[in-house]
């Protein structure tokens, strides 16, 4: 027989390629550094918050914080999230409990880009992916979040992102993008060893930021885990991986 060429695997979920690479340090000046010294690499973004605020709605003692600067290749496209904790209270951030269920700095997320966000998640619903949940009132609030951005009205129908708790956020009008985070890698594959690991999904419609609206949602999605896998009151139970 002639020889055949093997036909690719296909892509039922629409994959295109990788958006940008998340990671979290226990202070990221050096890789900053890094990034712009041996790299050549540019800031693009910026965030910085707090949750005091959630925390005290939830009878917590307090919050935690997040510092975020993200470097990218401006030829390339390449783009690197990085994060530290924000003061106060620094070894009650979640940047910090990765740390220590990752044994160091690493990668937190990545984030692969679909062309129909409302699709891929559904077909990945349908096999049993699990995604980290969105509280019912973010969507409550989304018409008037979407107006105060100045995105206004968008092409997707609000129920259809509730049911699959797809995220939104942009900064002008008609320009958005949507967005989701799969289960961290322990609690996708209910397996503690499997690690903090995780992966986002994101549509780009016109928007080239990182979502800063849905960035704090993210952080308080992670936070819960964090505190549901530790258990209530803040007390932390030994590390879900082994020290090396």
């Amino acid at each position: 027989m002639p020889n055949q060429a093997p036909r690719a695997a296909t892509n039922r979920f629409g994959f295109e390629r990788i958006d940008h690479i998340t990671s979290n340090f226990q202070t990221m000046k050096p890789a900053l550094l890094w990034m712009e010294h041996v790299l050549g690499f540019e800031q693009l973004w910026e965030i910085a918050f707090h949750t005091n605020d959630v925390a005290a709605a939830q009878k917590r003692a307090h919050g935690s914080g997040l510092k975020s600067i993200v470097m990218w290749d401006p030829p390339s496209g390449l783009k690197f999230a990085n994060n530290e904790p924000f003061r106060p209270f620094f070894k009650e951030s979640q940047i910090n409990l990765f740390s220590e269920d990752n044994r160091g700095d690493g990668v937190q997320h990545s984030a692969l880009s679909v062309p129909d966000i409302v699709e891929a998640v559904r077909g990945l619903r349908a096999r049993g992916v699990e995604f980290m949940p969105t509280p019912g009132a973010y969507y409550d609030a989304l018409p008037e979040r979407l107006r105060a951005l100045t995105v206004g009205a968008i092409d997707e129908d609000l129920a259809t992102l509730r049911e699959l708790e797809i995220l939104v956020d942009g900064g002008a009008p008609g320009r958005y993008l949507l967005q989701i985070f799969l289960k961290e890698a322990a609690g996708l594959h209910h397996d503690p060893e499997a690690g903090p690991f995780f992966f986002e999904i994101i549509q780009r419609k016109g928007d080239q930021g990182f979502g800063a609206g849905n960035f704090r949602a993210l952080f308080e999605a992670i936070e819960r885990e964090q505190q549901s896998t530790r258990g209530a009151g803040g007390v932390a139970p030994p590390p879900r991986l082994p020290r090396m």
